[in-house]
């Protein structure tokens, strides 16, 4: 082999070596994007990792508001069946009440027609007793008035039936003190009448 030959041969050679080292050059940074990639991967599926770990927290968070939930939904229907239950009762309580409202309208009624003639018994007493004008005026304002009070009321209590039983009792008593009365005028009355048939007999 002449000088030339093995020159042009050593030059191949050292192009080729270039073209390796530059192959080598281009493959380690190529190995080296793959190792950064590698490593993004990996911090990515570290990510990816704690993010399922997350999920599955809140996951497990939500099925545990969800059991609360339906626990508190569970107590909510008990609280609305015993609402509805006192309601109920409630009702029956309103619907008791209004008939013992209705009794006592009627009781009131009663009442009304009982004062009605104890005041035309005081209005005969009145005709025949001019004396006791003046008490029996201010009886008949005060029976007036209670009667006005009772029309007037709308609460029902037990206050009120025992004010109603006490103006009964008062107005009973009443009652029984004019007929007392009126017993002792038509008494004089008629011890009156005796002395005048005494005096006419005298005369004759």
């Amino acid at each position: 082999m002449d000088n030339a030959k093995f020159q042009e041969l050593v030059l191949k050679k050292l192009e080729l070596l270039d073209t390796l080292a530059d192959n080598v050059t281009s493959l380690d940074s190529k190995v080296g994007t793959l190792t950064d990639n590698m490593a993004n991967l990996d911090s990515r599926v570290d990510t990816l990792t704690d993010n399922v770990a997350s999920l599955d927290s809140r996951f497990n968070t939500l099925t545990d508001n969800v059991a609360s939930l339906d626990s508190r939904i569970g107590t909510l229907t008990n609280n609305m069946t015993d609402l509805t239950s006192k309601v109920g009762t409630l009702t029956d309580n309103v619907t008791s009440l209004d008939s013992r409202v209705d009794t006592l309208t009627d009781n009131v009624a009663s009442l009304d027609s009982k004062v009605g003639t104890l005041t035309n018994d005081m209005a005969v007493l009145t005709s025949k007793v001019n004396n006791i004008d003046t008490n029996q005026v201010r009886l008949e304002t005060e029976i007036t008035e209670k009667i006005r009070a009772l029309f007037d009321a709308r609460q029902v209590s037990l206050d009120y039936f025992a004010s109603i039983k006490n103006t009964l009792a008062r107005i009973e008593a009443s009652q029984e003190s004019f007929r007392h009365m009126l017993y002792n005028v038509e008494s004089k009355q008629r011890e009156h009448d005796r002395e005048l048939r005494l005096l006419r007999i005298e005369q004759k």
